[in-house]
């Protein structure tokens, strides 16, 4: 809840609503059933955060290897601290839920060495995202086994294929599809940890410049599928809303003296004689 607030809150830090100092942010959802949650979200009080996270340092990592059998697993390594170590009360041991998966490829991968599991652990590797980090599975074995991890490990999945799709709707200015912005993200993902992993291994993940190239690829795409939702939901909005009601007022019709006899003369019966005899009767008074 507390991250819904904080991105919510990035609606207006950088002025995109507008010039004006005190005008407020505007915050909506690709889908209409996830808005109710924003809400109830946005309108929570601000709460004091009762401690701080902090992470596994490297010298507390190897600290904990040198008094634990060899072969502790990598959960057992992250949890000895939170037994035997002593945090002031406003401070506790990072416990991320998705380590368990990080721990258990790493576990089963024993070529990895406490510095590159540690390295590892902290990397930005979308756990939670099945596809995504099933591509940066294959390129960690990449790294065990050839020493050497090339971008191309992407070109194969279906995440650069739907890239492509978007690249080619984006030239011809056809409309993206909403379901592209997930895809997209993950390929975004993937490769962020390619270049953040650069950072710490330049020869290993040595295709900067090809990282560097597909990252603008696809931000470029993102950028556009966005703006696309936006138009889209805007024209949605604009075709649903209902025009104000016209007044119409009565057309008044005006007759001028020679119409008015006209219309005398062609009517019929006693009325209309009568009618005419009065008016060439008052025009002669």
């Amino acid at each position: 809840m507390s991250a819904v607030k904080q991105i919510a809150g990035r609606a207006g830090r950088y002025r995109l609503h507008g010039s004006h100092e005190n005008a407020g942010g505007t915050v909506t959802t690709l889908q209409a059933k996830d808005l109710p949650y924003v809400r109830k979200c946005v309108a929570q009080p601000y709460e004091p955060l009762p401690c701080a996270y902090i992470g596994h340092s490297t010298d507390l990592f190897f600290a904990i290897t040198q008094v634990v059998p060899k072969e502790a697993s990598m959960t057992t390594l992250l949890e000895a601290p939170l037994h035997a170590g002593r945090l002031p009360l406003v401070l506790r041991y990072n416990d991320n839920r998705q380590r368990v998966v990080a721990c258990e490829f790493l576990d089963s991968s024993c070529n990895f060495s406490i510095n590159e599991r540690l390295v590892l652990l902290n990397a930005p590797i979308p756990w939670g995202d099945a596809e995504a980090s099933t591509i940066i599975k294959k390129m960690l074995r990449m790294h065990q086994d050839e020493m050497r991890v090339k971008v191309a490990t992407v070109y194969p999945t279906r995440f650069y294929d739907v890239l492509l799709s978007e690249e080619k709707n984006k030239a011809t200015k056809k409309t993206s599809q909403s379901q592209s912005l997930e895809q997209l993200e993950s390929l975004h993902k993937v490769v962020v940890f390619y270049l953040w992993m650069h950072h710490r291994y330049p020869v290993i993940y040595s295709e900067f410049l090809t990282a560097s190239a597909l990252k603008s690829r696809v931000e470029k795409v993102l950028t556009w599928c966005l703006d696309n939702l936006s138009t889209k939901a805007v024209k949605k909005m604009r075709d649903q809303q209902l025009d104000p009601p016209q007044l119409t007022r009565p057309r008044l019709s005006y007759t001028t003296k020679t119409e008015l006899r006209r219309n005398s003369l062609r009517g019929t019966g006693l009325f209309s004689h009568a009618f005419f005899l009065l008016q060439l009767w008052l025009r002669f008074i």
